[in-house]
């Protein structure tokens, strides 16, 4: 018996599959539904036959993989990771069948919603098989749709399984509030949230994920859209603690926000709480997870999301282009800018222990490319010793810029950020963020240049 889908059209080849994925497939002489109900995977499976009585010429799977560890999270996911799950996805493709011609991964990111496409020829069951197979998180779940067609018959069936696969539709919950709606239209990001208010107790913003990590990131993307981006404001959180209360379990973040206003500035203290009852495994958390921001397979670190008054938005691969140019992170404040570059040049020995002679050398052309960049810049300070950190500022334009160069763990780590205002408290956080940087990176050195 069939019981993961649910025949909603049979003239047009309408399904419903796990009661929210609605598929269409095309005309064929004869569909076959079976049920996969593996533990890691659970969903329906498709065969279009030209005549019952031959083999097979289509196949079309749609399963959920959420209980799958090994299944890499769309949602998490960023452009320097897609060589990395290729490599990874290839891999395990092999362990089941002949890779006749691989086509590779490409990440599809709409700022709604991101899937990792795969496009490969494979030997299996006697035949070469064109497959197309789509990964997209939808409602906290991991969805893998999989679109195959014997490759000596793509002319007839590519493009159909193609658009089979391209036009599923995954049936929402009523998500649609004022608040989730505008940060979707001002930020073109779809955040998993219910409710709108974010600071009452008996009515809480319902996170709706399971993943912690995935819950931490949702909290702090709000928080940015909300106080950076809405009020105009800077902003650091400096709290953060879990509490049961009643049936729920509440996320209480706690935040100083800083604001100019005529020729003064003032501080405030403000507190977000979210729902998290619906994240698994926090029952023996006093928080969640810190936010952190994976660079991929080739680093052997990550960074935070924030830097206290700076907050992470956009990372660079450059990597995939021009070898040893590494990636780019990218940081926010109001009216501050930071970039922070990791790379090696495909060097084994980048340290400045090992090689301080080209450390120098790499500290030095990253100053004259300021200079070459902005040629009427003028040098306001420089830290050049015997240690891990090389350091020169700028007055470009009347624009306060800085520059720092360290490495960690075989990677010069080279850090650039500027503001575009004068004011005081605005430098005063440019400061404690930048050596907010520079502690992080002695972190991962295990160098402690900061008491407590």
């Amino acid at each position: 018996m069939v019981s993961n889908s649910v025949l909603l059209d049979s003239e047009n080849h309408i399904f419903m599959v796990l009661d929210f994925i609605e598929v269409i497939l095309f005309p064929m002489p004869w569909w076959h539904g079976v049920d996969n109900n593996d533990e890691k995977a659970v969903g329906s499976l498709f065969y279009g036959y030209e005549d019952p009585l031959s083999l097979y010429e289509v196949t079309f799977v749609i399963v959920d993989v959420t209980n799958d560890d090994e299944e890499w999270d769309v949602y998490l996911i960023n452009p320097t990771h897609v060589e990395e799950f290729d490599e990874d996805y290839k891999k395990k493709i092999e362990t089941n069948c002949a890779i006749v011609k691989w086509m590779g991964t490409v990440l599809n990111d709409t700022g709604a919603h991101k899937a990792l496409v795969t496009a490969y020829v494979a030997h299996k069951d006697g035949r070469d098989w064109l497959f197309i197979d789509y990964r997209i998180n939808i409602r906290d779940r991991k969805i893998v749709i999989s679109a195959g067609c014997d490759n000596s018959k793509t002319d007839l069936y590519a493009k159909l399984v193609y658009d089979a696969a391209k036009y599923v539709n995954f049936i929402q919950p009523d998500y649609n509030s004022p608040l989730r709606r505008s940060i979707r239209e001002d930020f073109k990001i779809d955040l998993p949230i219910i409710g709108e208010k974010h600071y009452d107790p008996d009515s809480p913003l319902i996170i709706d994920v399971a993943s912690p990590q995935k819950a931490s990131i949702v909290e702090m993307r709000l928080i940015h859209c909300i106080i950076q981006h809405g009020r105009k404001r800077m902003y650091r959180v400096i709290s953060s603690e879990l509490q049961k209360q009643n049936d729920k379990t509440l996320h209480y973040v706690t935040y100083e926000e800083m604001y100019p206003e005529g020729d003064k500035f003032y501080t405030d203290t403000g507190r977000m709480l979210f729902d998290v009852s619906k994240v698994t495994g926090i029952n023996q958390l006093s928080a969640l997870p810190y936010c952190m921001v994976k660079l991929g397979i080739r680093y052997p670190f990550s960074f935070p999301y924030h830097f206290d008054w700076v907050h992470f938005d956009e990372l660079i691969d450059f990597e995939k282009n021009d070898p040893g140019l590494g990636v780019c992170l990218k940081y926010t404040a109001i009216c501050i800018n930071v970039s922070i570059y990791v790379y090696n040049h495909q060097q084994d020995d980048v340290g400045y222990k090992t090689n301080y002679e080209d450390f120098i050398i790499e500290f030095n052309q990253a100053s004259l490319d300021i200079i070459n960049a902005y040629p009427d810049a003028k040098l306001l300070d420089e830290k050049i010793g015997d240690e891990n950190i090389l350091f020169r500022s700028y007055d470009i334009d009347g624009v306060y810029s800085m520059l720092t160069l360290s490495t960690a763990k075989g990677f010069y780590v080279k850090t650039r950020i500027s503001s575009s205002t004068t004011n005081k408290f605005v430098f005063d956080n440019m400061y404690v963020s930048s050596a907010s940087i520079i502690r992080y990176v002695d972190y991962l050195n295990d160098f402690v240049r900061y008491s407590d």
